[in-house]
């Protein structure tokens, strides 16, 4: 067995038994809804959609909406599975399954999706650290690929290698802006996560990120106090990331840093370890899922 796949199941232990007290903790004290917004909005309406039944959709990690396709959405696994990544309908379907050849899949955790210099682009973060030791972390850039030929291993991709300035963190969140720009925002028990940020990413050599802020969450420990995922909005104009047990969003002004303004908070709905969150095209509504075998896929409207 290979380095990265031992540190796979390694991984993958860790998040069962993170499921595991994230499940006991909402079953003792239910859906946490007791944290104060910084700014009013209505109480969201969270809706359950429908749940993917293909088995091997067990550890949703990441997703996106399609910006090629109005009602096919991404998603893929948690550590411990391959570099591959599914396709499902808004009803619920699975409709393709996609491997990046030769590509690594230490610890995927999140992913995104860009419309960067007029092309559809995916993106991938294999950035998870539990034992926060890796060197550097990498996140994947595939153009979106079509229905065409619904399962298919894809040789063209870009990978590129990130660092931090200040040593290794677990991360959990990436963020991808339409110019390009790439953020992770790390993953901590206090509550105050730091956001890091490459503007334009090289594909050879190391990219040595910049911390650029921190993201203030539940002071923790808890699981309101980890950043769990997070998305764009396709305009560029919003930022949201989530903990297990609801979404903080951003308006992001000229500039970029989003992490000094005041966020809405959204209750987002119980789920056993929810890590996935995503704008709807529109930016009406937030979408997540939770990890687990079915997938659960809701929907909260946020205006």
């Amino acid at each position: 067995m290979t380095k990265s796949c031992l540190i796979g199941v390694a991984d993958r232990l860790f998040n069962l038994t993170m499921a595991n007290l994230v499940f006991c903790w909402l079953a003792v004290f239910g859906c946490y809804r007791a944290e104060v917004a910084p700014s009013s909005l209505e109480p969201p309406q969270t809706k359950f959609e429908f749940a993917l039944s293909d088995p091997a959709i067990q550890e949703s990690s990441g997703l996106a909406h399609s910006i090629a396709a109005r009602k096919l959405w991404w998603t893929h696994n948690d550590s411990g599975d391959t570099a591959r990544f599914f396709a499902f309908t808004d009803e619920g379907k699975v409709a393709g399954e996609f491997a990046l050849k030769g590509a690594t899949a230490t610890d995927w955790e999140d992913m995104a999706a860009a419309r960067v210099s007029n092309k559809n682009y995916l993106y991938f973060g294999d950035i998870g650290d539990n034992r926060k030791q890796r060197a550097f972390v990498v996140v994947y850039r595939v153009e979106e690929p079509t229905l065409e030929t619904p399962k298919a291993e894809l040789n063209r991709f870009d990978r590129f290698e990130l660092e931090y300035p200040d040593g290794p963190r677990d991360c959990e969140t990436l963020l991808v802006f339409p110019n390009g720009a790439i953020e992770l925002v790390s993953k901590e028990s206090s509550g105050a996560s730091r956001v890091y940020r490459i503007d334009s990413p090289k594909l050879k050599g190391r990219n040595k990120m910049k911390f650029v802020g921190v993201a203030e969450f539940e002071k923790g420990p808890g699981p309101a106090s980890l950043a769990t995922g997070g998305a764009v909005s396709l305009d560029g104009k919003r930022v949201v990331v989530r903990t297990y047990t609801s979404a903080r969003i951003w308006s992001v002004p000229e500039g970029g840093r989003w992490m000094d303004g005041t966020p809405t908070v959204i209750p987002v709905t119980g789920e056993f370890q929810g890590e996935a969150i995503t704008f709807d095209p529109g930016g009406n509504s937030l979408w997540t899922t939770s990890e687990g075998s079915p997938c659960r896929v809701s929907r909260t409207a946020i205006r």
